[in-house]
């Protein structure tokens, strides 16, 4: 494509957006170690430079963060199904919240059931009890990751001190597409609805009409 066909970049621009948009294509296959790797022996020395100066405070233990983030990326790549670089940086965000979590305070923390494991709270929401999300649908037909998922569902519910909320949704959009959703099936073969107490906020939405 060249500049002509795009109006708003001038002839001098548009060898600098296709160069950039070459390096984004060569990315986007590369695992989150290449990624860090590529970044640094791209800006290698100046980013070294710029962690170590002498105008930044605690110089070492930004080095010291540089590390933890490239084993943090080794260990996402390896035990993690690659989802990608969304993914990873959605985990790092919620890592810093645990991280900083003070059982003192009086806040809500999101984190993931992974997380939680070690973690208790007075009152617990686990958001999205429905199959497909939990159990996910990629551990659906496999009989030992559906093991995992429903342990890992009560980890979930043991993080609990007082109070318990499990929350589905009956309907949810996805690409385009919706369709009614159920409880996870090992939830309802393993928990008797006698231990629960079952509220709803409303019945099914009425299916929308596509317009033309």
């Amino acid at each position: 494509m060249g500049s002509q066909e795009i109006p708003a970049i001038s002839n001098g621009l548009y060898p600098k957006f296709a160069n950039f948009g070459k390096i984004i294509e060569s990315l986007v296959n590369l695992s989150i170690v290449c990624l860090l790797r590529t970044h640094r022996s791209g800006f290698g020395t100046k980013w070294f430079t710029a962690v170590n100066s002498k105008q930044r405070d605690n110089p070492i233990e930004r080095w010291e963060n540089i590390l933890e983030l490239k084993e943090t990326a080794r260990e996402f790549d390896s035990e993690t199904p690659p989802d990608g670089l969304s993914s990873f940086l959605e985990g790092l965000s919620l890592v810093a919240e645990v991280d900083s979590y003070e059982e003192s305070e009086d806040s809500i923390t999101l984190i993931t059931l992974h997380q939680a494991k070690g973690l208790e709270f007075p009152v617990v929401f686990i958001v999205g009890m429905e199959e497909g999300l939990l159990p996910h649908s990629r551990s659906m037909e496999n009989e030992l990751e559906l093991e995992e998922e429903r342990r890992l569902c009560y980890v979930g519910f043991t993080r609990a001190e007082q109070r318990l909320y499990l929350l589905r949704a009956f309907r949810r959009g996805f690409m385009g597409n919706s369709g009614p959703l159920w409880p996870p099936d090992f939830f309802v073969k393993y928990h008797h609805p006698s231990h629960f107490r079952f509220t709803s906020t409303g019945q099914l939405p009425t299916p929308k009409i596509s317009q033309c």
